[in-house]
């Protein structure tokens, strides 16, 4: 049994607060809406083994919704989600042979495109579960809506395979993020089936604001070494 690559390709991060409600009242004035729409960058910091890397992400609001790029070094993802968590669409190229388009209708999850040279057109069944692609977004809104625990799919981008996922609470912690010492709640994954027991990873963010601080997993078979992702720059 394979343990899948699951944090790759995921990264949205939250709105803060103040932007949420700012966004989505209907009286705003234009020079306020102006105001509102608006575009940040943040810069973070993966190591799995001695293989590092920085890069960084882009969130952008697009009316009540969300766009965030994530720019790697061999491959773009963007995500557009709703403001409570759940991803609309999802797209990943990477040159010369992949550009993949994932999109909720309804209750399936329509994928067209080229992955590694190969043609896809297929539809996943999705029921009335959400589907979370942009975990480090969708796991903030679970900890700004107070969601104890929260079951979701989670689009496997190699192999374009739904696994059935379970996000929960796992409590508040002080942690050093960006130089800083700050409140964190912890979010703990897990696979959401029988070998649930042999796998999990956490994600920390910020109390104040939901922003995501700081990735711990292991992401590949037994053996591989762990994953962190550590937030940089704000």
């Amino acid at each position: 049994m394979k343990t899948p690559r699951l944090f790759i390709h995921t990264f949205c991060l939250p709105l803060a607060a103040a932007i949420c409600l700012g966004l989505f009242t209907p009286a705003a004035s234009p020079a306020e809406q102006e105001s509102a729409q608006q575009t940040e960058i943040l810069r973070y910091r993966q190591q799995t083994g001695k293989a590092a890397h920085i890069y960084n992400w882009k969130l952008e609001t697009q009316g009540e919704n969300v766009l965030i790029t994530l720019e790697e070094p061999d491959a773009t993802f963007t995500n557009l989600c709703t403001p409570d968590g759940s991803t609309l669409s999802w797209t990943m190229v990477s040159p010369p042979d992949t550009r993949l388009r994932a999109e909720r209708k309804a209750d399936k999850l329509h994928l067209q495109g080229t992955l590694q040279g190969k043609a896809v057109d297929k539809q996943l069944p999705l029921g009335d579960k959400p589907w979370f692609q942009s975990l480090s977004y969708s796991l903030s809104r679970m900890v700004a809506l107070k969601r104890a625990k929260t079951d979701f799919w989670f689009l496997r981008s190699d192999e374009l395979e739904l696994l059935g996922m379970r996000a929960e609470l796992a409590g508040k912690e002080q942690m050093v993020a960006d130089g800083k010492t700050v409140a964190a709640q912890r979010v703990r994954i897990k696979l959401d089936s029988l070998i649930a027991a042999f796998w999990e990873a956490s994600y920390w963010f910020r109390e104040t604001d939901q922003v995501f601080l700081r990735y711990r997993g292991v992401n590949g078979p037994p053996g591989t070494d762990e994953t962190m992702i550590d937030l940089q720059q704000r």
